[in-house]
């Protein structure tokens, strides 16, 4: 279950439920603007036949589509599989992400990241095509306002969910307000549509009469109404259950409506303008002005619509990155109350790109449509597979009945996805080829971040505080004539005595606290004793933690736990709010620390060092892996350096301790000799002397 808390009162609930409906019902709440057009008008002119019965049943099918596929099976069941507060793929694959499951659910999130770049501009498109529909002279115009709108849009992402949603609630509740009114009017027209609420009159057109292309067209299209299903779960994160389940009710009542009135419009045979039913229909139905008027408000959900995925996008590359399956990136929370509501420049400005991309290509939501279903079926069909395998290990369901809940979704899911394979071709291999790509970027990372880890591991083994405070102990013994020898050794090179040039105080960045002599040393220590031969006088060691459940720590709160050793060696944990973590900053934290006597001196007189792996090819590796290599380093060019997180971006007192990694066909190694626990006098000694002559040049 969701880790977010309800927020109490109806009036903040029902707050919460309407920044749902301008974040996570976008996508799929300006579906009408182009689903049945695409049904029953396409370009290609094999669409579903235009008689009473074909109406019906198509649309019976594909609003049975909708409350099965969204309704039941991402509200119901999807939204349940959450891990620590967060939806989506990767939250499955957090849960049961083991083997060929994890592989295809890593294969899922590269598809939800395809799909997320064509939702923007199918959105777009699809609202302003109605002034086409008002008059043929706007058709050049639609694209160029298109890029316009995406420009604004993507420009306004850094100012976070809760102020979007807040901006883009109220339309979205105008629009679903709107079209439900419309499709009500529309019924008046034809009732004999409301036959389309019997689910039998889909189950008769679909295994009834007609060709093959017909209903493997059908398919295709029908697929356009339930997407949002996926952007949906992954928007988990940003919201709770409740609202969304609650917010879902609203909706799916308005675009039952609206469909409903699309198909009346239809069979009644009044003319459909460009092939698109729903400004048609609000032409004939309150002429001009309010064309203009549903044209304004359609464009302005479009552009809502296109903030499902972006959002549930930041969420999906921060769980891959907590998760080592996508190389770090910059990301800055938006809301004082969910820590899930996120913003990443860089993901921002990629995604725009491939946005913009996509409509210059494409042109229109009639070439849109065939690129839009293939990858959002495919991932719905994986998404099914994986929350049968929850509902067995972790809801400990029964064989018999984990596969009648969700067979008949993926019977439905595989339909879908055997249909819009025919339109790869035709568009569909768009956003496959964005999923395939990321699907290789994830697991090439992953298998380098296992490899190295599995590399350091070794070589940190029963290396723990416990045998630094020993060789710490057996030097403060020698600590006199050592001393001695390193002032010798700096005359000697530079003529003058420096006796606090080789009292070096080391201050060392880790990933995980240090608070007990059996925790473990991070290798940037270790391998920095191996390379000079000698320890920094005096040992830090510095952890931030990030508390997922306060978005700030009050000022009276003491956010820093100081462990003292002895021995010269400490560890502090600095703590902070899930919304202070582009605040941090070591240094400051240092000199506090100092100040109130509990460190010995302040951050000026400390070296901060962080590892950093160099990675090595072995002339054996086979080429395949030295290509996966290559492409790792390459990303971990492009991924933020650690000591960014602990504000130190620019520091000059940092310095890199390079761990060289050797990659080869057994597996791979830290190539640095193995350090001993016994050390005698003479091997400090003379060690010291190199370094400090060393470091003195």
């Amino acid at each position: 279950m969701s880790q977010h808390k309800e927020q109490k009162g109806i009036g903040s609930f029902l707050l919460l439920c309407l920044m749902c409906l301008g974040v996570v019902f976008g996508d799929i709440g300006t579906s009408p603007l182009y689903t049945m057009g695409e049904m029953f008008y396409p370009e290609e002119g094999h669409g579903v036949p235009i008689d009473k019965e074909s109406v019906i049943g198509a649309t019976s099918a594909m609003l049975w589509s909708l409350y099965l596929i969204v309704g039941i099976c991402y509200c119901m069941f999807a939204l349940s599989a959450d891990h620590h507060g967060e939806g989506g793929v990767l939250a499955l694959y957090a849960l049961v992400g083991t083997g060929v499951t994890g592989l295809l659910l890593i294969l899922g999130t590269g598809l939800l990241i395809g799909d997320g770049a064509i939702t923007p501009p199918i959105s777009i498109l699809g609202g302003l095509e109605g002034l086409q529909v008002a008059s043929p002279v706007f058709k050049p115009w639609i694209v160029p306002l298109a890029l316009v709108i995406l420009t604004i849009l993507f420009g306004f992402q850094y100012k976070g969910t809760a102020v979007i949603g807040l901006a883009f609630g109220p339309i979205m509740l105008a629009w679903f307000i709107a079209i439900g009114a419309i499709g009500l009017a529309l019924i008046e027209c034809q009732p004999e549509i409301l036959r389309a609420l019997n689910p039998l009159e889909g189950i008769k057109f679909l295994i009834g009469g007609g060709s093959i292309s017909v209903k493997i067209h059908f398919l295709g299209s029908a697929m356009l109404a339930i997407t949002g299903g996926e952007a949906l779960y992954a928007d988990l994160g940003h919201f709770t259950k409740r609202s969304i389940q609650v917010s879902f009710a609203f909706v799916v009542v308005c675009l039952t409506t609206n469909y409903l009135g699309q198909g009346a419009f239809i069979i009644s045979g009044h003319k459909v303008i460009e092939g698109n039913v729903f400004y048609s229909s609000i032409k004939w139905l309150i002429g001009d002005v309010g064309l203009c008027a549903m044209i304004i408000l359609g464009t302005n959900s479009a552009i809502i619509a296109s903030q499902a995925l972006i959002t549930g996008l930041f969420s999906l590359v921060a769980m891959a990155m907590a998760m080592k399956l996508m190389c770090r990136v910059e990301t800055l929370c938006t809301s004082d109350h969910h820590k899930g509501q996120i913003y990443q420049p860089a993901t921002n400005k990629i995604l725009y790109l491939a946005c913009v991309a996509i409509v210059l290509i494409f042109q229109n939501t009639k070439n849109l449509g065939s690129a839009y279903g293939l990858a959002v079926a495919s991932l719905m069909l994986i998404t099914c597979y994986a929350l049968e395998k929850v509902a067995r290990l972790l809801w400990n369901w029964s064989w018999p009945k984990s596969l009648a809940v969700f067979v008949p979704f993926a019977i439905i899911e595989l339909a879908f996805l055997i249909a819009n394979g025919f339109k790869f071709f035709q568009g569909g291999y768009y956003p496959f080829t964005i999923g395939i790509f990321v699907f290789a970027l994830m697991t090439t990372w992953q298998w380098g971040e296992k490899s190295i880890g599995q590399a350091m591991s070794i070589f940190c083994r029963d290396k723990d505080v416990s045998w630094l405070i020993a060789i710490k102990d057996q030097m403060m013994d020698l600590k006199l004539a050592l001393q001695e020898r390193l002032l010798f050794a700096a005359q000697l090179v530079r003529g003058k005595q420096s006796k606090t040039e080789f009292d070096r105080n080391g201050a060392y960045l880790v990933s995980r606290p240090i608070t007990t002599l059996t925790d473990f040393l991070p290798s940037s220590l270790l391998a920095f004793i191996q390379q000079w031969g000698a320890l920094p006088n005096r040992i830090l060691f510095v952890h931030t933690h990030i508390n997922p459940d306060v978005a700030r720590l009050g000022e009276n709160v003491d956010k820093a736990q100081v462990f003292d050793f002895g021995s010269n060696v400490w560890s502090i944990v600095l703590h902070y709010g899930f919304r202070e973590t582009q605040y941090i900053d070591i240094a400051q934290e240092i000199n506090n620390l100092y100040q109130q006597d509990k460190l010995p001196v302040p951050a000026s007189q400390w070296q901060f060092v962080v590892g950093e792996e160099e990675l090595i090819a072995d002339k054996n590796l086979s080429w395949f892996d030295k290509k996966r290599l290559s492409f790792v380093k390459f990303l971990r060019k492009l991924s933020i350096p650690a000591h960014h997180y602990f504000g130190l971006a620019g520091h000059p007192a940092v310095t890199k301790v390079l761990v060289p990694i050797l990659f080869s066909k057994t597996g791979t190694e830290v190539c640095l000799p193995n350090l001993e626990l016994s050390i005698n006098k003479s091997t400090i000694n003379s060690n010291s002397v190199e370094s400090a002559v060393t470091l003195a040049k």
